[in-house]
């Protein structure tokens, strides 16, 4: 297995789930895992929480989920999970919540840089 995808199931992501979503590519998988980077949802996601705006929050974050989970980045699935809910509801996630998923991210991004 790449490195790379041996470096995201290590940190807990499922990588044999999207793996078999990928008909069992390494290479088509890493096609779309290094696109992520460039995916402007997440700042979309960000630009609605400055403005207080839930609605669109719910709709980056919503995105953003289903992303994570063909991905099979468990990890910012679950981190993703609360921000969503609140945000479904109509309220807006707290400080922590957000400081959280965004190191995951940060963290993603760090290990996809490699491809």
């Amino acid at each position: 297995m790449n490195a790379i995808l041996e470096a995201l199931q290590a940190a807990g992501n499922d990588v044999p789930g999207a793996l078999n979503r990928f008909m069992g590519s390494e290479a088509m998988y890493l096609k779309f895992l290094a696109k992520l980077p460039q995916d402007e949802t997440y700042t979309q996601l960000h630009a609605a929480l400055e403005a207080g705006d839930a609605q669109a929050g719910f709709a980056a974050a919503h995105t953003l989920k289903g992303l994570f989970g063909n991905l099979g980045l468990t990890k910012l699935v679950e981190l993703n999970n609360p921000l969503v809910e609140v945000m479904r509801a109509g309220g807006l996630p707290q400080a922590d919540e957000v400081a959280a998923f965004d190191a995951e991210f940060q963290a993603t991004l760090g290990v996809l840089a490699g491809i």
